[in-house]
């Protein structure tokens, strides 16, 4: 796994050790990130290596790839890969080159899991496949602005397909074939679909699992309950999230009772939870099925929440230890909620800070340093301390108003992120900061420096551990 790897470990491990080692390799996992790893992929190529060189290689991900000839035409080749994940990568290319990549995914022999989440610099639709694949049974696709080739012709490319992972504003056109061979199904959307989703899951009969999220959208209890026992009946698991807007409180309660039927409480016993932040001028809110099953959980304290279930208890944020957190954004100030969460968090490896303009420098400062040292193995940090103003110019009022997070006790935190910090680091403020205990144990600092005599700057320091 050579993911945040410095490129002198990268250097002496795959000029030195990947030789003796490439037939004990099953997973390898690159990244150009720009942060930490830029031109890792370029590097492993120009010592000679290249997929195919592994035997045995199973499972590849790779992470802000810039797909060129060379990485498609070895990645082509790998017959033996049973797993493949493409997060965040880039296709330079025209149509036609996606759709001859995309055939080659759909002709490796072995492969059942394609995870795919790529960009591009324009809009680009997925290709009309040619290939079929009998062995991909599990496929993620994002990044697209048109699925509808993919989907018209699913089921006859990718006949075993089990599960399917798509965002439904990516698709235009209704479904006219069944694909009975789904059974768990992950959707999202953002615009009105409506009649789009209805659509899709009248063609996925055989579905036993579906996890839907939804932006913006109020889709009530009722209409649920009509989809799933019209087009699903073979439906167990029935994960939803959706994020609306409340125009007005009443409407609370007559959407938590939509959700309050024989369908829900008794056949399904499929409970849902609702929660809103009183002080909220956007007046957002969320309701989400219960357990909770989603990666990103939004709160906005102080909230008011209610549920269908009959053990409210059992479920309040507040008595949950969030075990699995791993990345945590607060904009400041912090609650006593969000600090006693923080020391539940043994997993968080990531902290993000904003920090209000309403806020003074010194409790800034104070409130950064409370919430680090209830911190036990802080990985990552991002402070944001954006104004109003804009920060690009030095006359500008909010430049006499900047805070930079110098604490006095930190964790051993490996990379620190100030590119939002409204400060465009002089000679003085960065030996201020190269003092900072939060420079410790850094390996990688991000931030924006002032040159004189020049335009501003963006600069990336990286260092190796001590």
């Amino acid at each position: 796994d050579f993911r945040s790897t410095s490129k002198q470990d990268f250097d002496i491990v795959s000029q030195l050790y990947l030789q003796s080692i490439k037939h004990r390799i099953n997973s390898l996992r690159l990244s150009t990130d720009d942060d930490e790893t830029p031109e890792q992929i370029h590097l492993f190529h120009s010592y000679g290596w290249n997929f195919n060189k592994f035997p045995y290689l199973r499972s590849l991900s790779l992470h802000r790839i810039r797909f060129d000839k060379t990485t498609n035409n070895t990645l082509s080749k790998c017959f033996h890969l049973t797993n493949l994940t493409l997060t965040k990568c880039c296709f330079p290319y025209t149509q036609a080159d996606i759709r001859h990549f995309m055939n080659d995914i759909w002709n490796l022999p072995k492969l059942k899991y394609f995870y795919l989440d790529t960009y591009t610099k324009y809009d680009v639709s997925f290709p009309a496949l040619t290939n079929s694949s009998s062995s991909i049974e599990h496929l993620s696709i994002s990044g697209f602005c048109n699925l509808d080739r993919l989907l018209v012709r699913l089921y006859h490319n990718t006949p075993y397909l089990r599960y399917l992972t798509v965002n439904l504003d990516c698709i235009k056109k209704k479904l006219q074939v069944s694909i009975r061979s789904i059974n768990e199904l992950n959707l999202s959307f953002s615009h009105d679909r409506k009649n789009i989703i209805e659509n899709f899951l009248q063609h996925v009969p055989n579905l036993h699992r579906l996890k839907i999220e939804i932006d913006s959208i109020e889709i009530d209890g009722y209409v649920w309950e009509k989809i799933i026992r019209n087009y699903l009946p073979k439906l167990e698991k029935f994960q939803l999230k959706m994020k609306i807007t409340v125009e007005n409180q009443n409407n609370n309660q007559i959407l938590l009772n939509s959700f309050r039927t024989r369908f829900w409480l008794e056949e399904h016993q499929w409970f849902v939870e609702y929660h809103f932040n009183t002080n909220d001028c956007n007046r957002f809110a969320y309701i989400y099925t219960l357990p909770y099953s989603f990666t990103d959980f939004n709160i906005f304290l102080p909230n008011r929440f209610e549920s269908t279930c009959s053990n409210d208890k059992h479920y309040c944020p507040y008595d949950i230890n969030f075990h699995n957190i791993n990345h945590l954004s607060i904009k400041l100030p912090a609650c006593l909620h969000i600090l006693l969460l923080i020391e539940r968090c043994h997993r968080l490896t990531s902290l993000e800070i904003s920090r209000s303009e309403n806020m003074s420098n010194e409790d800034t400062q104070l409130e950064i340093q409370t919430l680090l040292d209830r911190t036990h193995y802080l990985h990552s940090f991002k402070f944001n301390s954006y104004s109003k103003f804009d920060y690009f110019y030095e006359n500008e009022p909010s430049m006499n108003e900047k805070v930079i997070p110098i604490v006095m006790r930190s964790p051993p935190i490996r990379r620190v992120n100030l590119l939002g910090c409204d400060t465009w680091f002089t000679g003085e403020q960065l030996i201020q900061l190269s003092r900072s205990p939060l420079m410790t144990h850094c390996q990688t600092l991000l931030i924006k420096v002032k040159k004189r005599a020049s335009k501003p700057t963006f600069y990336q320091f990286n260092r190796s551990p001590q």
